[in-house]
């Protein structure tokens, strides 16, 4: 469940990022549709790209210190897998930041 390449070409396709500082994750959680990853970034976010059909999905959420950095959340969803690939432009702590978004992801899918 480690192949990270799909969603981490979608999130090069969609932005122009350094792929070193993109941060991967990936989770299995049984029952899982697109749907449900959809609307839980809708929760903690916002959706830039909807592709349902392929079960990919483009968010930014808000993360760091008081909330005031951006990070890109790429999402594919994968036999009941979800493949995470973030990426935030210019920060100290971007790989930090970006891991605390992909676990708020997590956590609200958990709901």
């Amino acid at each position: 469940m480690k192949d990270y390449a799909k969603v981490n070409q979608f999130l090069k396709n969609s932005t122009i990022c350094n792929e070193s500082r993109i941060v991967n994750d990936s989770f299995r959680l049984p029952g899982i549709t697109p749907l449900t990853v959809r609307d839980a970034l809708y929760r903690i976010g916002k959706v830039a790209i909807d592709k349902t059909d392929e079960a990919m999905y483009l968010g930014i959420v808000k993360g760091g210190l008081f909330k005031m950095d951006s990070v890109l959340i790429a999402i594919m969803v994968e036999n009941e897998g979800v493949f995470v690939a973030a990426y935030m432009r210019m920060s100290l702590f971007s790989k930090k930041t970006c891991r605390e978004v992909i676990n708020e992801l997590r956590d609200e899918l958990g709901k």
